[in-house]
């Protein structure tokens, strides 16, 4: 591989490879920035944490040198969750320093060999005899399972390309808030070769094609090929009757969840252009909002004496599917979990009438 500097960022990366390779036309249209909230700001900085920590192999606190600007966002957070951040930043140090190795590579940037625009930083590869094994550490709440995992297959073929003479492969995915272990899958060279197959064809092919990878596509709402395929699906449903088999309400699900995506960012382009003036007969906007945790809602609710194992299982869900799912009255919800609930404003969509007398078209070109 060149010596050159690397792009930060590659059209082709692993983390969106479960899209593209299903629809390579979506690598030929321009993709807008992802706006990084403070999620996703959180998970960046567990990373370098956890780099920082297997760097000086001890358990990585804040006192480890760190840059101004990241020691000020860790600093800046709740004591709630800077010590959950640190708990699992921990638990990965300690899984990965586990792991016996001859060689092993952290935050590693690999551009493939023959297709510019496909690359990426895979968390950790570690090199044993002829065993090849990388790893990803995941910190969000979305569970990611490693069996045919694009992005881990991606990475490990990125790998590859440093050692040539590996004949077995595995693949890890680390997840602190989904599982305190280490989840590793096995993958033959046979899968490998395959998956390189189609990211090789998937780099000179503009075919659109429409299914469940367009519920990741920041660009549903403007696809006329996702587009016809909810229309012509939707045409085909039947009246749900006790006799519709399960496949075709699964289909029916599936459908609905994607049209349900293409109607929230179309609902977010159109709130845009009302604030900005542009009117429309019988459509305007009104304040809304919903309801979240507080980030010291775990310390407040303890101070109130609430069960802890309750607690524990509202925690992992908003504040509304909590209720529902604890079986709690409004009143008795909102008595005993008001003062760790906050709600943040926003607005909705208002149309001239409570709903649509047939499912929107949308057009073919």
């Amino acid at each position: 591989m060149s010596d050159k500097l690397l792009p930060a960022h590659f059209l082709m990366g692993p983390s969106s490879s479960s899209r593209w390779l299903e629809c390579p036309g979506s690598l030929r249209v321009p993709h807008p920035e992802d706006e990084a909230g403070e999620a996703a700001a959180i998970g960046t900085l567990g990373h370098l944490l956890v780099e920082k920590g297997l760097i000086f192999e001890t358990p990585c606190r804040i006192n480890k040198p760190l840059e101004q600007s990241d020691r000020e966002f860790l600093e800046s957070l709740p004591d709630e969750v800077r010590d959950q951040l640190e708990e699992d930043v921990d638990l990965c140090v300690e899984l990965v320093d586990g792991l016996a190795y001859n060689q092993r590579h952290l935050e590693r940037q690999i551009q493939h060999d023959l297709i510019e625009e496909h690359g990426g930083t895979v968390d950790v590869i570690i090199q044993h005899g002829e065993t090849l094994h990388v790893i990803d550490f995941k910190f969000g709440r979305m569970r990611v399972d490693p069996e045919g995992n694009p992005q881990i297959m991606s990475y490990i073929n990125l790998a590859r390309q440093l050692y040539p003479k590996a004949t077995r492969f595995l693949g890890s995915i680390i997840q602190p808030k989904i599982k305190r272990d280490i989840q590793t899958v096995e993958f033959t060279l046979e899968e490998l070769d395959e998956h390189e197959r189609r990211v090789l064809e998937a780099s000179i092919s503009d075919e659109f094609k429409a299914g469940d990878h367009c519920q990741w596509c920041p660009l549903l709402h403007q696809c006329t090929t996702a587009a016809k395929h909810i229309r012509d699906n939707v045409e085909e449903f039947p009246v749900l009757t006790p006799e519709v088999d399960t496949e075709t309400l699964v289909k029916i699900y599936k459908i609905g969840k994607l049209a349900e995506k293409m109607t929230k960012d179309s609902g977010a382009v159109l709130k845009e252009r009302l604030r900005k003036g542009e009117t429309v007969e019988g459509v305007g906007l009104r304040p809304s909002g919903w309801f979240v945790w507080k980030a010291n809602a775990a310390e407040i609710l303890t101070e109130a004496g609430v069960d802890f194992d309750c607690l524990v299982e509202a925690k992992m869900m908003s504040p509304s599917a909590s209720r529902k799912k604890l079986g709690i009255p409004k009143d008795s919800f909102d008595e005993k979990f008001g003062p760790a609930i906050s709600r943040r404003p926003g607005v909705s969509i208002v149309l001239g009438k409570n709903q649509l007398g047939e499912f929107p078209e949308f057009p073919d070109e």
